[in-house]
């Protein structure tokens, strides 16, 4: 199982408004420094969080463009790089047009139109910043991927992303898009390789074999993922999203190197959120309930409390016999998501598992009244196959006859 492509896509970006119109802008022409930053108020961070997750719920491409305000966070970047003074201000407003926030933007749509849901799950003020926690989900894949959206207030005193990481990978925005525009600064500037770190050094002189590995990734090509791997120095080989990608690309290939890059993430990234997230997917894949639970319980410590944990976790007590704690979950995820598809069906699943077709009936029905979702002939899906023998088939079929 792989992340969707937007996961460490490299100029993602996040802005948002507090007001129609008010958006954060690099206030341009004032004598403000748009790169100065400071903590945004509680109440100021919680509105932006929920107009960032509006802007997307929205399914507007126009709304959601203008919530990315890409020019602040690339300009930020772009003049935090070493330049030389007389070559500043033309490669900073050059580099600003080499990130472009349209395809993921567009992406993440696209899964919302198909049914995805982007939502917030928490806002949590953390070492003088606010952090807001969103989670991504897919009604056709069961990868999970939660954001981490860093809110501060600018110069001007509005409220925007100061940076975004994709828990999945692990790497910052910032750090991404710096890499991604070093090589085109490099070439504007020939004199700032030589005030780079090592690892940036390393990073503009092999671009193009890092731009491959992406490539392959994103065209889900997964031998060309391995080979572009292996031909990296291993300096960019050990950089996490780089060790990330590859780890994924050999999953379900080979299990020898694939422990053996588990363990090279574990002592490079220990406890890493990206570590615990391919965790999770490896144990689902695999069918280890028990370890897939350990890692859900390592997961709620870092995105928080999260309904589609409990109804995972539910799902996979049903499947190991612990029908009451497992009820007691997935009830816990309805209650604090309401609407929550993957609830309701988790909590189908324990019945079924139970053998407890009442329930399992009287679950369907609830299934529909409160989602709408249509479950289409039950005698076509093989998790139902032991329903459909009892009467209360029968009666979920004449249910159905009624036109509920």
């Amino acid at each position: 199982m792989h992340p969707p492509r937007l996961v460490g896509v490299l100029a993602l970006v996040f802005a948002s408004t507090m007001a129609p119109g008010c958006f954060w802008s690099s206030n341009k022409g004032t004598e403000a420094n748009p790169d100065a930053l400071s903590q945004a108020a509680d109440a100021e961070a919680q509105a932006f969080a929920h107009e960032l997750e509006l802007a997307f719920q929205s399914k507007d491409r126009s709304r959601a463009m203008q919530v990315c305000a890409l020019e602040v966070i690339a300009h930020r970047v772009a003049n935090s790089l070493p330049l030389a003074e007389d070559k500043k201000a033309d490669t900073v407003k050059f580099l600003q047009t080499k990130a472009d926030a349209g395809e993921f933007v567009d992406e993440l749509l696209d899964i919302i139109r198909d049914g995805g849901v982007f939502k917030l799950l928490r806002v949590q003020a953390i070492d003088e910043r606010h952090h807001a926690t969103f989670r991504l989900t897919h009604p056709k894949s069961s990868v999970i991927v939660y954001v981490d959206t860093i809110i501060a207030r600018s110069a001007v005193g509005r409220v925007g992303v100061e940076d975004i990481i994709i828990l999945n990978d692990g790497e910052r925005l910032t750090d991404q898009i710096r890499y991604d525009i070093l090589p085109a600064a490099a070439l504007r500037d020939s004199s700032l390789e030589s005030r780079l770190s090592d690892d940036e050094k390393l990073l503009v002189a092999h671009s193009d074999k890092v731009k491959k590995l992406l490539k392959a990734r994103n065209n889900n090509k997964m031998r060309e993922v391995v080979a572009a791997y292996k031909d990296l120095p291993l300096g960019l080989k050990n950089r996490k999203a780089c060790l990330f990608i590859y780890v994924r690309a050999i999953e379900s290939r080979d299990r020898a190197e694939q422990k053996r890059t588990m363990d090279t993430c574990r002592q490079l990234f220990p406890g890493d959120p990206a570590l615990v997230l391919f965790c999770l997917d490896l144990h689902v894949a695999r069918d280890e309930k028990r370890e897939a639970i350990q890692e859900i319980e390592a997961l709620r410590k870092i995105v928080g409390e999260d309904a589609y944990l409990d109804a995972a976790e539910a799902a996979l007590l049903g499947k190991l016999g612990q029908y009451e704690t497992a009820r007691a979950a997935a009830d816990r995820a309805i209650q604090r998501e309401p609407d929550l598809l993957f609830a309701y069906i988790s909590r189908i699943s324990v019945a079924v598992d139970e053998k407890n077709y009442v329930d399992v009936l009287a679950w369907l029905k609830k299934t529909v009244e409160q989602t709408g979702h249509y479950f289409g002939d039950l005698r076509t899906l093989p998790a139902y196959s032991s329903f459909v023998r009892s009467p209360q088939h029968e009666e979920w079929l004449k249910w159905l006859a009624k036109g509920k």
